[in-house]
C-alpha cells in the first residue's frame, strides 16, 4: 500500500509543479512569414573552429595582456618563496645554539 501512495504522491506533485510554469504568450501573427519559413542555422564543425584559433579583439587581447602580466608576477613571487629565509650564519646558528657566545 505504501507504493502505492509514494507513486500517487508522485504524480501530484509532478502535476502541481506543471501548473506552476507559466507559458509564454503567443500571439497569433506577430511572427512573419519569412521568420517562420527560415531554415535551421547552419553549425560550423569543431576543426574549423579549432583551426581558427582565438579571435583576438583589442579588449581581449589587453585581457590576455593583463592575465600574462599577473602569471609573471605570481612566477616571481613563487621564485622568491623558494629562496632560503635565512642567511647561512643564521641557519648555522639556529642548528648549533650551543655555539653562541654570551652564556
Amino acid at each position: 500500500m505504501t507504493l502505492v501512495r509514494s507513486i500517487a504522491s508522485c504524480c501530484v506533485t509532478a502535476l502541481f509543479l506543471g501548473g506552476c510554469a507559466s507559458a509564454p504568450e503567443f500571439r497569433a501573427g506577430t511572427t512573419s512569414a519569412e521568420a517562420l519559413n527560415a531554415p535551421w542555422p547552419g553549425f560550423l564543425p569543431v576543426e574549423q573552429i579549432l583551426a581558427s584559433g582565438p579571435v583576438r579583439t583589442g579588449a581581449a587581447s589587453n585581457e590576455i595582456l593583463s592575465l600574462e602580466a599577473r602569471a609573471n608576477r605570481l612566477r616571481r613571487r613563487a621564485q622568491l618563496l623558494r629562496q632560503p629565509v635565512l642567511d647561512a650564519y643564521d641557519r648555522l646558528s639556529l642548528l648549533n645554539p650551543s655555539d653562541q657566545t654570551g652564556s
